[in-house]
Parts: structure tokens; C-alpha cells; sequence
């Protein structure tokens, strides 16, 4: 496995959340995330978002469906850094991603491309990873591609269960907040299993591919 390495700022960021996991042997990682803003299912420099869901979606979505329904998709990156002078990751003890399957479409690749789907579509599940690495995760908004502002309407980050996060940050950049951030439903969660940003009341997906309140 390559070498894990910090996420480049991009132009097109419109959040970044760090924070340091501890797992229950002592060992850490420092955790970065990079959210991009979405663009529309037919923009040229993202094509490789759209591709990543149909492949993972298992017949389920189609770059048909996207273009008649006008989906939009955004971009994170994931980086999982070893802290200087500590012991290996378990691997037994995993970080997961928001937004959760519940909420959202995604496709993740690298740290985050370790599922096995048993009967169920790989973007219909949540993503995580339990490994020092780099990873990238598609999230897919339907009916945005006009607005680019549903991403707004849920939640990243990262959230834990038996390891402690702590040293959370969240910043949000101006064109986060071009495109809607931190209106009045906008909300951050800091905690020791919990480092997250976004809406205060997501909105669930429906599986015929239209979200529901």
C-alpha cells in the first residue's frame, strides 16, 4: 500500500474536517476530509463520480437515469494519517463516513472501497475504513444539477464506535458558503465519537431514486 499523504486544498473545496482518532490500543490517526462542491452528472472534469456510482450500483442506476433526472455529485477526499511515534492501526476498529447509506447514494475507492456486497448494491452501503490510507468517496444529488445546493442538505464527517475522536475542526470556505452553507438548518457536531457538519434534519433517499422528506 502506497504511503498515505495530505489532501491537496482545492479551488473547489467547499468544507474541510480534521480530527484525531484513538483507537482503545493507544494507536492514532490523524483524520483529514475534503468535501468539493457538486457539479452536474455531464460536467467533463468529473465524469469518473457518475461512472464510480453506476459501476458500484449493480444495475440499479444508469448514466440514463442521472441525465433524465438531473443528478448532480460531489467529491470527498479522505486522508487517514499515521501520528508520529504510533503503534499500527487495528484493524478491528473502524471509522465510519457520513453521509450514512441511509441518506445518500455513494461510491467509495481506495481506504474506502472494502466492501463486500452479499446481495445488496456496494452504493447502497455505508462506507468506512480501519486502515492508515487514502480513499475517495462520490456522493450523488438527485435533481441538482441545476441548483448545486442539495449537498447542503446533509451531513460529513467522520463517527465512531469504541474509538475516540478528538481535536475536531470544521471549516467551511466561502464557496460553501456561495452554495448554501450555514443557513439556519446548518449544524456541527463535536464530540468523542462524532466530528460532522451539515444539516440538522437530513433527507432520506427512496429507492426509486427520488428523495423523500
Amino acid at each position: 500500500m502506497a504511503t498515505p499523504t495530505p489532501i491537496p486544498r482545492e479551488a473547489s473545496a467547499v468544507m474541510f474536517l480534521r480530527a484525531t482518532a484513538t483507537a482503545s490500543t493507544g494507536a492514532q490517526l490523524e483524520l483529514e476530509l475534503q468535501l468539493n462542491q457538486s457539479f452536474p452528472w455531464d460536467y467533463v472534469g468529473t465524469q469518473t463520480l457518475p461512472a464510480a456510482m453506476v459501476a458500484d450500483c449493480a444495475g440499479e442506476l444508469s448514466q440514463e437515469i442521472f441525465a433524465a433526472e438531473q443528478w448532480s455529485f460531489a467529491r470527498m477526499n479522505v486522508a487517514a494519517l499515521s501520528a508520529s511515534g504510533s503503534t499500527d492501526w487495528p484493524d478491528d476498529e473502524q471509522i465510519d463516513l457520513r453521509p450514512s447509506a441511509e441518506f445518500a447514494y455513494s461510491s467509495g475507492r481506495g481506504i474506502l472501497d472494502n466492501i463486500t456486497a452479499a446481495g445488496n448494491a456496494k452504493c447502497r452501503m455505508d462506507k468506512f475504513f480501519s486502515a492508515a490510507g487514502n480513499g475517495g468517496m462520490a456522493v450523488a444529488f438527485p435533481a441538482d444539477a441545476s441548483s448545486l445546493t442539495s449537498w447542503v442538505e446533509y451531513t460529513y464527517g467522520f463517527e465512531t464506535t469504541g474509538v475516540t475522536l478528538s481535536n475536531c475542526s470544521i471549516e467551511v470556505t466561502d464557496l460553501g458558503r456561495q452554495y448554501g452553507a450555514e443557513s439556519e438548518s446548518w449544524a456541527t457536531i463535536m464530540s468523542e465519537t462524532t466530528c460532522a457538519a451539515g444539516t440538522n434534519a437530513e433527507r432520506r433517499v427512496d429507492r426509486s431514486y427520488r428523495e423523500i422528506g
